[in-house]
């Protein structure tokens, strides 16, 4: 066990675990879990979970299930959700995944088989930062993504803010899958017409004015924006 300088997150990295291995530590620990698990090709890494996590996950969920009514989409949130391929031997748990009209939706499930289910539209990444440790500029993929990238996930949206008061406002960085890898873009595969930049101004937004106005003046720009739709 080790306390990630660059993070703020306490991990634990395993190697040569086999996936009945992982498969029998998930069980164990499913009751009371309190960790994000990742698992990809006999490499397993377990993460503590924070309150920042949560909090953000949750704001992110408001944002995306408006962005879909206003587009008329139905969309399955499952926040947060461990996928999981073993014929490819992986296994990551997102801090939120989304299943749009479009795609297979595994509903009421936390855990997703992808040899069952088409994989989700969207994943989500968060990634909390110690107070002032690092420039947000300097931030570098997280090596889940080819974790996401074998899965066949299109599109990941990755947060990377500090812990503190700065929590809201940190740096979205929306990736699009491209071939075996992911490449970062300006705006998001699902919905063309949202920036990063706008997401974070949404979450700043809940913390100034409160999430119900906020959610309120994100419907408000959407709507003034259907030519981007």
């Amino acid at each position: 066990m080790f306390w990630d300088a660059k993070l703020g997150e306490q991990k634990i990295r395993l190697t040569d675990v086999s996936w009945q291995q992982f498969q029998q530590l998930l069980t164990e620990l499913r009751l009371d879990r309190k960790t994000r698990l990742a698992y990809y090709r006999r490499r397993l890494e377990l993460t503590t979970l924070k309150p920042e996590h949560h909090r953000l996950s949750h704001l992110i969920e408001s944002l995306i299930l408006v962005l879909a009514d206003e587009r008329s989409l139905s969309a399955q949130s499952i926040v947060p959700a461990l996928l999981l391929h073993e014929s490819l031997q992986c296994a990551a748990e997102s801090n939120g995944c989304y299943y749009f009209e479009d795609q297979v939706s595994a509903q009421n499930q936390t855990e997703i088989d992808l040899t069952v289910f088409a994989p989700p539209g969207l994943a989500i990444e968060l990634v909390l930062l110690k107070t002032s440790s690092r420039k947000l500029s300097e931030y570098e993929v997280p090596n889940i993504f080819a974790v996401y990238a074998a899965l066949g996930i299109p599109e990941v949206w990755c947060y990377v803010g500090a812990i503190g008061e700065q929590l809201l406002q940190g740096k979205l960085l929306m990736y699009h899958l491209q071939a075996d890898h992911y490449i970062e873009r300006p705006r998001s595969l699902n919905f063309p017409f949202l920036s990063g930049d706008r997401v974070v101004e949404f979450l700043e937004q809940s913390d100034s004015i409160g999430l119900a106005k906020s959610l309120l003046v994100l419907r408000q720009w959407i709507q003034e924006n259907g030519e981007f739709r």
